[in-house]
């Protein structure tokens, strides 16, 4: 079943905006509610975004970023929905660039420099699934990339894509097993790129199928996300045993494992993990 979101409400266009977010967030940990954030939680009665801790002594962008993000996987782990993710990329966009920045993210970096490797191309059509912010555009913009497109499910992370100027089109779509990617028109993709979006609760390995119809014979896909999600919470198409059975299933349709393995520094002095596939 394709998920279909509403229009955002533009919950990170200001300072304002996101004062209002902290206060549904307070209103709701102490179970006080005010006209403006009970209307605000109405489509998200049940998101676990309402369950964040704020943090004293943090700033106020980390403060929104460490509460959901630890609430987000403690309380939801392999089981979150596409909706409570979208909602808390939704908070989170006006200021993710400085979370990630914080944290020492280099996996644009690492990307780019697998791109490089497997000799793409500088010409070379590209599309960034679960692009966000555009933190992979601007890398690939500046690596000398310059046929890039962006698809993200959250309306207010590709408002912050779009300001940086780096992809030729943006897409507001969530990527699913059942999604239809018809409206990523136009000619095949020479490389597809899943920088963090490759785990729970956001791009299934069961849509790699699908995206794999994207590609022009040769194409590849390069997917790197954090090696830090607690193993319990890979659940699913994310589990071990699963993992290995998609894999074996992609192969016999076109969509050949090459390489996995870890990269080191992913963000901070912490690796992360890396996988390429090659469609024939």
């Amino acid at each position: 079943m394709e998920v279909k979101f509403t229009k955002s409400k533009g919950l990170c266009r200001s300072k304002g905006s996101y004062d209002s977010a902290r206060l549904e967030i307070r209103a709701l940990e102490s179970g006080m509610t005010t006209e403006s954030s009970r209307a605000s939680m109405d489509e998200d009665a049940k998101s676990p975004i309402r369950k964040v801790r704020i943090t004293p002594g943090k700033s106020e962008t980390n403060e929104l970023a460490q509460g959901c993000f630890e609430d987000l996987w403690k309380h939801m782990g392999g089981n979150v929905t596409l909706e409570e993710t979208r909602r808390y990329y939704d908070l989170m966009a006006c200021h993710f660039d400085e979370e990630m920045a914080d944290q020492q993210y280099n996996g644009p970096q690492i990307v780019v420099d697998k791109l490089a490797e497997l000799g793409i191309s500088k010409d070379a059509r590209i599309l960034d699934v679960g692009c966000g912010t555009g933190l992979l555009g601007k890398a690939l913009s500046e690596a000398g990339f310059s046929q890039v497109d962006g698809v993200d499910m959250s309306e207010e992370m590709l408002r912050q894509a779009e300001k940086k100027s780096v992809y030729l089109k943006t897409l507001l779509l969530a990527v699913e097993p059942e999604a239809d990617l018809s409206p990523i028109n136009g000619d095949p993709y020479d490389a597809i790129c899943l920088l963090s979006s490759f785990q729970p609760g956001h791009v299934s390995p069961l849509a790699l199928e699908k995206l794999a119809m994207l590609l022009r014979p040769g194409g590849k896909v390069v997917w790197a996300r954090s090696s830090s999600i607690p193993p319990k919470h890979l659940t699913g198409p994310f589990q071990k045993e699963e993992w290995l059975r998609i894999k074996d299933g992609l192969s016999t349709k076109g969509l050949q494992p090459v390489e996995e393995g870890t990269v080191e520094r992913f963000n901070r002095d912490r690796p992360g993990l890396f996988g390429i596939f090659l469609k024939n």
